[in-house]
């Protein structure tokens, strides 16, 4: 065991019975509290990772990722921890790195993203990683390779500039957007790409749109702060 205090990984999980409780298992080796956020599943998927030793908050319905992330970053706030690791439910990605994460955290990285080898991904999921990546490199000096990848860590004193907004899987781009907006120091962790036989919850037709809306948005906030920053220098 190479327990490290003060760290708390949060878990957002979905219908994810015989996958979290080998993640609830393998992260409590690692970390002094799991927290696992259970988005309305209709599963056995609480009581799996109850048995393993995690502290369960069950939303009463399915309210999407990003409010599943901010029900955990809640209850992260409400204890006295110094470090924050979110990593999925689903298996995909492996609690054994997160030392690694910490590691960067310590030396004094803001934010640390995951960063999985693309070639091994599906065509699709490649594609849309990609495409990604670039827009949110272009539009908003965010310089991660896998800005799609949902294991990552946080210091504690980050989340006075990085906010949780979007309710679905918006949420990790627009975490990015913020911290690259902040200047926060954004370090990577190289992670095995591990693909079952889990089907995706992301649904194209929703998030597509959805995700279009976002860059918008962000665009809009982005033409308002530059425009307030130019005001403030010339009075």
């Amino acid at each position: 065991m190479v327990v490290k205090k003060g760290v708390i990984a949060v878990i957002p999980a979905y219908n994810e019975e015989g996958r979290i409780g080998k993640v609830v298992r393998e992260a409590r080796k690692y970390v002094e509290t799991v927290i696992v956020v259970d988005d309305g599943s209709t599963d056995r998927t609480a009581e799996e990772a109850r048995k393993e030793g995690a502290i369960v908050i069950r939303h009463s319905r399915n309210k999407g990722k990003g409010e599943a992330l901010k029900t955990g970053l809640k209850a992260f706030e409400e204890r006295n921890g110094k470090y924050l690791i979110f990593i999925d439910g689903d298996g995909q990605h492996d609690p054994k790195k997160i030392p690694e994460f910490v590691n960067l955290l310590e030396s004094g990285a803001d934010v640390v993203v995951g960063r999985r080898d693309q070639r091994k991904m599906p065509v699709v999921r490649k594609i849309s990683n990609r495409l990604t990546s670039f827009l949110l490199k272009i539009l908003f000096n965010v310089n991660v390779s896998d800005t799609q990848c949902g294991y990552r860590g946080f210091r504690r004193e980050v989340f006075g500039k990085i906010d949780i907004r979007e309710s679905r899987f918006n949420v990790e781009s627009q975490m990015l957007v913020d911290a690259a907006r902040e200047g926060l120091k954004i370090e990577e962790v190289e992670i095995p790409t591990i693909y079952g036989e889990e089907k995706s919850k992301v649904k194209p037709y929703r998030e597509i749109p959805g995700f279009a809306w976002f860059l918008i948005r962000e665009i809009v906030k982005s033409l308002i702060l530059a425009i307030k920053r130019h005001i403030y220098l010339l009075t």
